[in-house]
Order: structure tokens, then C-alpha cells, then sequence
């Protein structure tokens, strides 16, 4: 089965649009736990979310640990306090040992204000895919009592795919949830081609959280035959049949079919015979006249009607695809979530009568990104300071089809290969419908501020260390470019992170030219030169000159 998708999305132009009462910026930073520096190259913020009817969000990620964090924003971007602690929470939650965090694969609004969240839990053995499990949440933000075992249900589905959005809610507060059962076979680590025992299958839960016996076989519905099966996505329709979307055959063939509210298969769907989609299909989008929207892997958009016959065929390459507005379907592109570059790839819209319109890449203003790594036996390389530490999640549409970006963004240092540590905090973004920055959307940024002094030490000891140290006060959180020269000579350069605000060491590499003139052990007059850059992108530069005394 393919890894998580990372799509990420919907940046806006950053002119045009009429000015706003409310001075925001079209973004918001927040931390989602205590600020402190991790040991780790990964940051984790926000990768999904859902939209509710006043134009809040809640968005939800993989927490520290075993827990999952949430958040929920105002339509103006403000932290809502009555949700969790002041707008955030982290809730505990089953975390597979052998996996880094928690994985959130979808977040819906459930009933009486409620929200689930569907998220991987730990697989039962080495031969089979992470189990499932759905995390209710009150609209205080704690763990539903009412639902499950104190809020939690593993319906006993393994997830498919990552990436996918194998849930959806029932009209009558009920939810379903699809992926598979069984497992590969142990024969597979002699033998690639051993036949494999999963099977496709949907379970249905009651709002409570138990099974429903009404539905299949003690609420849970068998698709497919054993041999490498599993469901991807699912769509409720308003009068209770189910799109259900799998793979077939160890992933190679989607297969798209629609069941009754007991599992049975639709009358008149398709001739009660699954739609045969002809390669891989993850994505899943419901439209409004009980049809579907299948996105192709190889980047085709399929529409099929409330009777299974299809209406459009369109090429269009994307990672996920959400209903727009009047009939049409948004497709979203992915980008390299290690990429340096402030760009997210294109959106495609199709329009109701199948006409596309592309958008390309624009820059999304973040700060942040990937520190100098510290090199031994040579100089290290400078990282731009125009980069971003953003790693945007799915976004999610409100009802009036403006979008809210979450995100994760932080300050990185490697220290080693896969290794390092990082400061992070949680971001959204907000765009309006036609996909620009919503200056209603978060606060004005505060003014980044930065100054330092060089440290009292030898040139000897720079070289020992091989580091120069400059004392600075910084605003908060950010990248600075650090340059030292020697009359004409750049002895030392680098981009140091900036882990916090307030007055902190910085550390400048030397360059290999800047080694061998330390190595003369003498008094040496240097001017420093500095350029900050905040999370927000603003900037703020400083300067200063003094000596490196010599080795008495």
C-alpha cells in the first residue's frame, strides 16, 4: 500500500483584493504545547481539519507521544478558548511503537457539536497494516465519555492507505469506516508474490460507538475476497446509501461501489456490479446529486452519477481531490515537504461542465526552515534565509468556499544524518474563495527585532571549537544569516537557528579560509554582519565590529 500522501496546497496571490477593517495578514502562528526545543528533524503541527457552520475550524495532528493535538480557530483566526486549554489540547491515543507519532488521517464534525477525529493506532502484528481508531471529541474539546471506551473506538479495520479519508458520518449520526482485515501472508519475507489474506470491508458505527447490528454482518460488510484488498475512501449520501472506494488485487485496481444503509449492495447501481476503475484510486469526493468525483493515481478526475454511470473523464493530476463550489471539484498537487522554497504546488478546479482551470505555484510568507548543519572537515554549507519551515496539511473548505490551510512550522538543525532538533509551532493560513490571502484572517504580525555582540573569546579557541560566538537578542523564533570577515576575507558564515526569543548564543562556522588565517594566532579585527528573519518572514539586520584576541 503507498505511504501518507502530503498534499499541500492552495497559496494564494499576495496582492489584490479589497482592504479590510481587520489588519491580518492572511496567517496565524500558535504553539500547540509547551515551547521547548525537541530532539527531532520532524515537526508536527496540524494535517487536517474540518469547517464548521459559523466558519470556525478545528484542526487536529500527531501530538508528542502518544496523543493526538487539536486546535480550533474563530473565522477571524483567533484561538477559540472555550474549546481545550485556551484553543489547544492534546488528547491521549494509541501510537504504534514502531512509527514516529500518531497519524491523522481525517477529521469530521459529528452530532450535538461533537468532532471526530479518525487516526492510526498500533498494528497487531509485524504482517499487518496499523489499525484504525476513532476519537470523539466534545465541543469543549476533551474526550466524549458517551462514545466508546472514554471517547475512543478501534472498530477493528486495519487503514489502507495513508493519506486517505476512510470515514464518513450518517445522516443519522452514525459513522462508517472503511480499510481492510487479515494481513500479508509470513510467506511474503521468502516469497514477494505469497498470496495475501486481506480483505476489503466497511463496519458501521452507532453514535455511541458500538457496532451496529443492522448493518452487514454485526456491523461490519465484506467487499472482496482475500489477496491484497482494502478500502480508501467513503461518501454518505443525504439519503443514507454509501460510495464506497477500494483497491483490488494488492493495490493495483480501484473499484468503486455503492451500498445500501444495510450493507446490501444499491438497486440499480451500476446493475448491482462494481465499477471497475481501471488502476489505483484514493481519493474520494461526494457531489451534490448523490454522485462521486474518483481522482485517478495516474491523474485522472472521474464523475459518475447517483446511478453509477459516468459523466466525465478529465485529465488532471493531483493528490486529493474536495467538492467546490456550484458542481465543481478542487484538485490539489503535492510538494516535497523537505523542499526550502516558499512555493506550494498547483490547484486545479474542475468546473461543472468538466472545463479546468489551473493555478500555479505562489508564495506562501513563512519563516523558518533548515538551519547550517555543523561540518568538521569542511566548511558548511549556508542555507538561504528565503526559505520556509512550513509543512502544510489538507486544506479545509468552509461552506462560503474560502479554505483554511493548516500546517507545522518550525526552525530545524541537523546535527547529523536523520538527526537534529527543532523548535516548532502550529500555523494556519486562510484564503478566500477565489484564492487569496484573507487579510480577516489572524493578527499583524509583531516587528522582528534583532542585535548581538560578539563574545569575548580567542582565535585559538574559535578554531578548537569551530564556531565564532556572538551574543544576540532576538524577537523570537527564526533563521539569521551570519556573516565574519577579516578585512576582505569572509572568515566564518553560516545560518544559525534561532531556537527562541530573548538573548541566546549564536554560533558562526568558519570557512576554510577563515580557518587558516585564525590558525596565525594573532589579535584579529573582525566586522560581523547579520540579517534575521522571524516566522512571520519579516526581517530585521545588525552589525557590529570587535576583536578576536590572539593566543595571550
Amino acid at each position: 500500500m503507498p505511504g501518507r500522501v502530503l498534499p499541500l496546497l492552495l497559496i494564494a496571490a499576495l496582492t489584490g483584493g479589497a482592504a479590510a477593517a481587520h489588519a491580518g495578514t492572511g496567517r496565524t502562528i500558535f504553539p500547540l504545547r509547551a515551547p521547548v526545543t525537541v530532539d527531532d528533524v520532524v515537526p508536527r503541527g496540524l494535517d487536517e481539519g474540518v469547517a464548521l457552520a459559523d466558519g470556525s475550524v478545528i484542526l487536529a495532528g500527531p501530538g508528542r507521544g502518544a496523543a493526538i493535538a487539536l486546535a480550533k480557530l474563530r473565522r477571524d483566526g483567533s484561538l477559540d478558548p472555550s474549546f481545550g486549554d485556551d484553543g489547544v489540547t492534546e488528547l491521549p491515543v494509541a501510537t504504534d511503537p514502531a512509527m514516529i507519532g500518531t497519524t491523522v488521517e481525517q477529521v469530521l464534525s459529528g452530532p450535538n457539536g461533537t468532532t471526530y477525529v479518525v487516526a492510526d493506532g498500533p498494528a497487531r502484528t509485524k504482517y499487518e497494516l496499523q489499525q484504525l481508531q476513532v476519537v470523539r471529541i466534545t465541543a469543549d474539546g476533551h474526550l466524549d465519555p458517551a462514545f466508546g471506551a472514554g471517547g475512543v473506538v478501534e472498530p477493528g479495520i486495519e487503514g489502507s492507505c495513508g493519506g486517505c479519508a476512510p470515514a464518513a458520518v450518517m445522516p443519522d449520526g452514525g459513522l462508517v469506516v472503511t480499510g481492510n482485515t487479515g494481513g500479508f501472508s509470513p510467506e511474503v519475507e521468502t516469497n514477494p508474490n505469497a498470496a495475501d489474506d486481506m480483505r476489503w470491508v466497511i463496519a458501521r458505527l452507532t453514535a455511541a460507538g458500538a457496532r451496529d447490528p443492522a448493518f452487514g454482518d454485526a456491523g461490519l460488510v465484506t467487499l472482496s475476497e482475500p489477496g491484497g484488498n482494502g478500502g480508501t475512501g467513503v461518501v454518505a449520501e443525504p439519503g443514507g446509501d454509501l460510495a464506497v472506494l477500494g483497491l483490488t488485487g494488492r493495490g493495483s485496481g480501484g473499484v468503486l461501489r455503492r451500498l445500501t444503509p444495510s450493507g446490501a449492495p444499491a438497486p440499480g447501481y451500476n446493475g448491482e456490479v462494481p465499477i471497475v476503475l481501471g488502476g489505483s484510486a484514493f481519493a474520494l469526493a461526494p457531489r451534490g446529486d448523490d454522485g462521486v468525483t474518483v481522482l485517478m493515481s495516474r491523474g485522472s478526475l472521474l464523475r459518475f452519477d447517483a446511478s453509477g454511470t459516468q459523466t466525465l473523464r478529465v485529465s488532471v493530476a493531483g493528490a486529493a481531490v474536495l467538492p467546490g463550489l456550484a458542481g465543481s471539484d478542487v484538485v490539489i498537487g503535492r510538494v516535497d515537504p523537505n523542499s526550502t522554497a516558499q512555493v506550494v504546488e498547483r490547484i486545479t478546479t474542475v468546473a461543472a461542465d468538466g472545463t479546468t482551470t489551473l493555478r500555479q505555484s505562489v508564495p506562501l510568507p513563512y519563516g523558518g526552515g533548515y538551519a547550517s548543519a555543523f561540518i568538521v572537515h569542511r566548511a558548511p554549507a549556508v542555507s538561504p534565509l528565503a526559505q520556509t519551515g512550513l509543512r502544510p496539511g489538507l486544506p479545509v473548505r468552509r461552506d462560503d468556499g474560502s479554505w483554511v490551510v493548516p500546517g507545522a512550522l518550525a526552525v530545524i538543525q541537523y546535527t547529523g544524518e536523520g538527526t537534529g532538533f527543532l523548535r516548532e509551532s502550529a500555523a494556519a493560513s486562510s484564503l478566500t474563495a477565489d484564492l487569496r490571502l484573507d487579510t480577516t484572517f489572524g493578527p499583524a504580525p509583531p516587528p522582528a527585532r534583532f542585535a548581538m555582540a560578539l563574545a569575548r573569546q580567542r582565535a585559538r579557541t574559535v578554531l578548537s571549537r569551530r564556531f565564532i560566538a556572538l551574543n544576540a537578542q532576538v524577537s523570537g523564533p527564526g533563521l539569521c544569516l551570519l556573516t565574519v570577515r577579516a578585512g576582505r576575507s569572509v572568515i566564518a558564515r553560516s545560518t544559525a537557528p534561532v531556537l527562541a526569543g530573548g538573548a541566546q548564543l549564536l554560533r558562526v562556522y568558519p570557512t576554510l579560509a577563515g580557518r587558516r588565517i585564525l590558525a596565525r594566532s594573532r589579535p584579529l579585527t573582525v566586522s560581523v554582519a547579520g540579517r534575521f528573519r522571524d516566522l512571520w518572514a519579516g526581517e530585521a539586520t545588525a552589525t557590529v565590529r570587535g576583536v578576536l584576541r590572539g593566543s595571550r
